[in-house]
């Protein structure tokens, strides 16, 4: 791999959550798909996945075959067929297979035969990757969710990635002239750094003294006088901090309280150089910075010098103290690079724990799964109660496709939970559980009892309960729900977090409902560039169907289409999608009406009353007194008014009942 990768994460973890049979991979040149595909081997280690680069002697089968028949481990490959590759495959311990380069077989013998591979069905899966498209129709394996396809508008950088790529030094420069003008004439970002610490040492901290000073403080995030002399073991810093600042000598005053910043790009090459010259003392300045952090309760900072002088120990204790606390400030992707950083094995319950909720909380379901399981597996009898019921708790909290055992599991951890520390957390599993099942009254009710949680929770909480309002009807309460959600997340610092993407999607769905579609197309635009950032399958569906009859106003026909068949192939591959399809249907109808359909749609006499009533503005429980029916039968005749009038609110019902065909 190149030495200045730059990993793809969202496309490493689509690939890793990918079961089907076929992965293709279609790009033009430059577009980093051998790249990717190698840095999705390398993770997966050593064996697992098969690796054939194709050239153009492989366009004749024999050869083809027999370069198959070597990859997946053939004794004796030379006379290979078709069919002893699909025995080879069967035995192989390869997981994966990679062919890279097919447009080097296109149109010849060999890639028919691949296709008559393919439709063997190895248990292996295939990655087929190049420049042009496979010859093979996909429509068939698209309808039956069995392939999963990258191309060009998938492997395009994002604006962080592009950074990362083409100015990988910039932010770490901070805007330093000297540093930037040899991040841009250095060969390479070693030779940079090689440089960079060659102009520090020797032409900046000319006297000993000074140079010494801080090369064993660059590891400190930030100067204190107090914790330098803690980590240095001696008197004097903060003479020496004012005498540097002073000088200039790249130390520059950070805020009150008498502490100093170090300039970035120095303090990077300086620590390194530290690490490189002498491990031992590097190792002890860490452990007394981390005691310094622990002593001035900045935990955060003191995990990261635990983590540095290899005490793994202390550092599994002080993560399972406040990984919970971290993450409900946003941290959750700090704790999982705490958790990427700690030994994977032993038998320490609390941090399978803490692993669970964290990977599941990042959308990696099935590692997720896996921890979960270990934490019970490792639990001691008088324990495993308490593990089985926080297993619960995490899938119920964050349930993914399949919302009849959201439900089960939500309404098991409401009655071991309610009445302790988690039942906030409890709530919110039960109420967003019975939102995908379509029980409003139940999701709204649970929702409100979640509001007093940590403050994720409660801003998911809100965005939902808005969108519950909108349902209803009430609009006032679903935007005040919704303006709720939106300054929390601005207070705390939470934007751009994927698993808050729903808010943005409440405020479109409350701007369009207010009858503004271009108020409506950015944030929905957002919410769903977020959702699909964090790939939770109902999620991202929701996203799609609330965007797509604004899409269809604001950039036509096309784009809307677009997206709603991209939320169909979500919903079509959840074991229960609850009311998705329902709302899927509806936002169907109105974003793509058929030509010459009538506005009625085939409204019953007593729908008709249901609906005359709903626009008049009376609750569902006042309809059914009114019509001497029970409050179900009404919940059931507005969910047909609903699909039948293609809507999906009580306020868009109220509008198309002023319409002169339902009157």
């Amino acid at each position: 791999m190149p030495s200045d990768l730059v990993s793809r994460p969202r496309l490493l973890r689509r690939l890793d959550e990918w079961a089907g049979l076929l992965c293709v991979v279609a790009a033009p040149a430059g577009f980093g798909k051998t790249t990717l595909l190698a840095e999705w081997a390398s993770n997966a280690g050593g064996g697992r996945v098969a690796w054939l680069s194709i050239d153009e002697a492989a366009a004749e089968p024999s050869v083809f075959w027999a370069q198959l028949a070597a990859v997946l481990g053939a004794a004796d490959a030379e006379e290979a067929t078709l069919a002893d590759v699909v025995v080879l495959a069967e035995h192989s311990p390869a997981e994966a297979l990679v062919l890279d380069g097919c447009e080097r077989i296109a149109g010849s013998r060999a890639e028919a035969e691949l296709w008559r591979f393919v439709a063997e069905r190895p248990p292996l899966q295939m990655v087929l990757a190049g420049r042009g498209e496979p010859s093979a129709p996909l429509a068939g394996a698209r309808a039956r969710g069995e392939v999963l396809e990258l191309r060009a508008a998938d492997l395009r950088f994002d604006r962080e990635e592009a950074q990362e790529l083409v100015g990988r030094d910039a932010e770490e420069c901070a805007g330093w002239p000297a540093a930037l003008r040899l991040a841009l004439s250095a060969p390479s970002e070693r030779a940079w750094e090689e440089q960079l610490l060659e102009l520090v040492t020797e032409e900046i901290l000319r006297r000993p003294d000074d140079r010494d000073f801080l090369l064993h403080t660059a590891l400190l995030e930030e100067l204190s006088p107090s914790v330098c002399d803690v980590v240095l073991e001696s008197g004097g810093s903060e003479a020496r901090l004012a005498d540097l600042e002073r000088r200039q000598l790249l130390v520059e005053r950070s805020g009150e309280g008498g502490r100093y910043r170090l300039e970035p790009a120095a303090r990077r090459v300086l620590a390194a150089e530290l690490e490189r010259s002498d491990r031992p003392l590097a190792s002890r300045l860490h452990r007394r910075a981390a005691a310094a952090a622990r002593s001035a309760g900045r935990v955060e900072e003191g995990v990261e010098h635990l983590l540095a002088c290899g005490d793994t120990a202390a550092a599994c204790r002080t993560v399972t103290a406040v990984w919970e606390r971290v993450t409900d400030r946003g941290g959750q992707d700090r704790v999982l690079d705490w958790l990427d950083r700690l030994p994977q094995g032993g038998s320490d319950i609390r941090l399978a724990l803490a692993r669970g909720w964290l990977l599941r909380l990042d959308g990696r379901r099935p590692e997720s799964e896996r921890w979960l399981d270990q934490a019970v597996a490792a639990a001691p009898p008088g324990l495993r109660p308490t593990v089985v019921r926080s297993c619960v708790l995490a899938r119920a909290a964050l349930a993914w496709d399949d919302v009849g055992q959201a439900l089960t599991l939500a309404r098991r951890a409401w009655r071991t939970e309610r009445d302790g520390s988690r039942r906030p957390l409890a709530a919110w599993a039960l109420g967003w559980a019975s939102w995908w099942s379509g029980d409003l009254e139940a999701a709204a009710a649970a929702l409100e009892d979640a509001l007093d949680g940590p403050q994720l929770i409660e801003v998911c909480a809100l965005a939902v309960l808005a969108r519950i309002h909108l349902e209803t009807g009430d609009l006032d309460l679903g935007e005040e729900h919704v303006a709720a959600a939106e300054q929390l997340v601005a207070e705390r610092g939470l934007g751009g977090l994927p698993q808050l993407g729903m808010v943005s999607t409440a405020r479109g769905a409350v701007a369009a409902a207010a009858g503004s579609a271009a108020d409506a197309a950015t944030p929905l635009e957002r919410g769903i560039r977020l959702r699909r950032l964090w790939g939770h399958p109902l999620e991202t569906a929701d996203a799609l169907s609330v965007a797509a009859p604004v899409i269809a106003k604001e950039q036509g026909r096309r784009a809307a289409g677009a997206l709603l068949a991209e939320a169909r192939r979500l919903v079509a591959v959840c074991a229960d999608p609850g009311v998705v399809p329902d709302r899927l249907a509806a936002a169907t109808r109105t974003a793509l009406p058929r030509p010459g359909s009538g506005a009625s749609d085939g409204l019953t006499p007593r729908e008709r009353a249901v609906l005359e009533l709903l626009a008049e503005g009376r609750s569902k429980r006042e309809i059914a007194q009114e019509l001497h029916v029970s409050f179900n039968t009404v919940h059931s005749h507005t969910k047909a008014i609903y699909r039948k009038l293609g809507v999906s609110s009580r306020h868009e019902a109220a509008e198309r009942a002023s319409q002169p065909a339902l009157r």
